[in-house]
């Protein structure tokens, strides 16, 4: 539910504080909350993969990211910055 949950926290968001999320393909598809987890991220720059955080990557990757990890229960914890 992190989509609908960042959705409801614009006025945090302005701020463009660090977060540290749950980014989960497979949840996200089922509650429909990738588009709102999108819209709620786009001011921020990118983020991290913090199982590599080697490779820093645009915030408008996520989409891309969703389909690298796939619907079968993958998860990745991501530092969105």
């Amino acid at each position: 539910y992190e989509g609908h949950v960042l959705a409801g926290a614009k006025n945090i968001l302005k701020n463009k504080i660090p977060l540290v999320i749950e980014f989960w393909p497979y949840g996200l598809n089922r509650t429909s909350g990738l588009p709102l987890l999108i819209s709620s991220l786009s001011q921020y720059k990118g983020f991290y993969d913090l199982a590599s955080p080697g490779e820093f990557h645009d915030i408008n990757e996520l989409n891309l990211y969703y389909n690298k990890i796939g619907l079968d229960g993958k998860f990745v914890d991501l530092l969105v910055l």
